[in-house]
C-alpha cells in the first residue's frame, strides 16, 4: 500500500521541480546564429528572422531564464522600444515573448542582422561631468591648433 502511494507522490514532486526550478540553458542554432535558449524546450516555429519554442516549465522559470541570457547583451533603446544586440554574432533581438498558455508557456524571439538601433546620446543620459570633459578636449584642441 506505501509503495503505490509513493509514486504518484514521487511523480508528483518530479513535475514540480521540472517546473519550477531552473536548469540553465542550452544554444540552439537556427543557420549560423546560436540562441540560448531555456533547457527543457522545444522548437515550435522557426523563419528566417524568428523563432518560437515551446516549454512546460512554470512562467516564472522562463521568465528568469530568458531575462539571464538578455542580460548578457547590449541593451540598446530607440523610440522607445529596447533591442538587445549581440556584439559577438552581430545580430539584434528585437522583440521577445513569452506567452502562458493551459498547460504549456511559448515563448519567442526575432532578429535581424547586424546592429538595429544604435542609440544617440540625449541629455537625460549626459552626465554634467562627462560634458565638462568634452569641453575640456574642445579647448585644448582649440589652444593646440592656435600655436
Amino acid at each position: 500500500m506505501k509503495k503505490v502511494l509513493l509514486l504518484p507522490i514521487a511523480f508528483v514532486a518530479l513535475v514540480f521541480i521540472v517546473l519550477h526550478f531552473s536548469f540553465g540553458a542550452r544554444n540552439v542554432y537556427i543557420d549560423d546564429i546560436r540562441l540560448a535558449v531555456p533547457n527543457i524546450s522545444f522548437m515550435h516555429n522557426e523563419s528566417d528572422t524568428e523563432v518560437s519554442f515551446i516549454s512546460f516549465r512554470s512562467l516564472d522559470s522562463l521568465t528568469n531564464e530568458i531575462d539571464k541570457m538578455l542580460a548578457t547583451l547590449t541593451r540598446d533603446e530607440c523610440d522607445e522600444q529596447v533591442y538587445f544586440y549581440d556584439r559577438e554574432q552581430d545580430i539584434t533581438i528585437s522583440m521577445h515573448f513569452i506567452v502562458d498558455r493551459f498547460l504549456y508557456r511559448e515563448f519567442g524571439f526575432t532578429f535581424v542582422s547586424g546592429r538595429e538601433c544604435i542609440p544617440l546620446p540625449n541629455n537625460n543620459n549626459i552626465i554634467e561631468d562627462e560634458v565638462e570633459d568634452e569641453v575640456d578636449v574642445e579647448e585644448e584642441n582649440e589652444s593646440n591648433e592656435e600655436r
